[in-house]
């Protein structure tokens, strides 16, 4: 594995676990991935970008459009309503909130600090309350 894919591979399993749930998917993005990366990296050094304005340049390439983390976004939630924050049960709520997810533009750059993500906490927050997922975090006293 070069260290292109081996980067990505890390950065899917810590970020986006989601990615890693379909193996056909996940090898060919990182085979991707880590070619357009190689490629951004050898012609920005080609066309006299120093090493670190290179590396930066095929970073871009790498890790295009996963800035945002869905699960960061669960655990953020189950975090702020006091309950267990595992991250097989957070990639279930995942896989079941997925639709919602998808309603959104989290492509985008600087969805994090978007209204947008707003929005999708607070539709997440409701779908998951309004379903009983992770029930004991809104147990009401």
């Amino acid at each position: 594995m070069n260290a292109f894919k081996t980067k990505l591979f890390d950065f899917i399993e810590t970020y986006h676990p989601e990615l890693m749930a379909n193996k056909v998917t996940l090898k060919q993005l990182l085979e991707d991935r880590a070619d357009a990366a190689s490629t951004a990296f050898e012609s920005a050094t080609k066309g006299g970008f120093a090493h670190n304005d290179a590396m930066e340049i095929s970073n871009q390439t790498l890790y295009n459009e996963l800035d945002f983390a869905p699960l960061e976004l669960l655990l953020e939630i189950a975090e702020s309503n006091n309950l267990p924050s595992e991250e097989k049960e957070l990639l279930v709520v995942y896989f079941k909130t997925k639709f919602i997810f998808d309603k959104y533009p989290t492509t985008i750059k600087d969805f994090d600090v978007s209204e947008e993500r707003e929005l999708l906490k607070t539709e997440l927050e409701q779908f998951i309350r309004k379903n009983g997922l992770l029930k004991e975090a809104f147990v009401t006293n």
